[in-house]
């Protein structure tokens, strides 16, 4: 019994002094000092998306005023993804209705560490479509090695006077 005792505040004791002293990990954090510290990391990557929300705040070009819900513009989507030096981006814009014209602009960004921001490396192309309610468009280009890289896409959409824009980023990939 006096053992079982022991062996309790023994127990009891290391519970304490762990709770007191936490044991810090001895794994080696990643400390890449040229990893992104701005946008989302792709789970794999070498590929990655990004889209823009419909409850994104969409500006107004009329009036130059935010605003929550959009008449027209429905969705965005923007990817990316690489294959030895060579970077694919593609984006889509989508409206509710036909609309008089509608675009989406593709731009390569390659993150700049010592700055800590993403540079615009090249307008991968400018897409636009009249009279309909779809727009796609792709590009690739090629790119130096050993850097993070993401794609911008503007969508847009215009009916009549009402223009409605927003903007997607995908999640960043790694140029090996």
């Amino acid at each position: 019994m006096k053992r079982f005792r022991s062996l309790i505040v023994l127990v009891a004791s290391i519970l304490m002094i762990s709770l007191i002293f936490p044991v810090t990990s001895l794994a080696a954090e990643n400390t890449d000092p040229l990893k992104p510290t701005i946008g989302e990391p792709s789970p794999d990557l070498m590929n990655g998306e990004g889209s823009i929300s419909s409850n994104e705040p969409l500006i107004s070009l009329t009036s130059m005023q935010p605003f929550m819900s959009n008449q027209y513009l429905r969705s965005g989507i923007s990817v990316i993804g690489a294959s030895g030096d060579t970077v694919r981006v593609s984006g889509n814009t989508s409206a509710y209705f036909t609309v008089n014209s509608m675009g989406v602009v593709l731009y390569l960004q390659r993150w700049d560490a010592p700055s800590g921001r993403w540079l615009e490396e090249i307008k991968v192309g400018d897409f636009t479509q009249n009279n309909t309610s779809f727009v796609a468009g792709a590009g690739s280009a090629k790119v130096p090695k050993g850097y993070y890289y993401r794609a911008r896409a503007h969508h847009w959409v215009n009916k009549g006077t009402i223009v409605e824009q927003a903007t997607s980023y995908t999640s960043y990939i790694y140029v090996k």
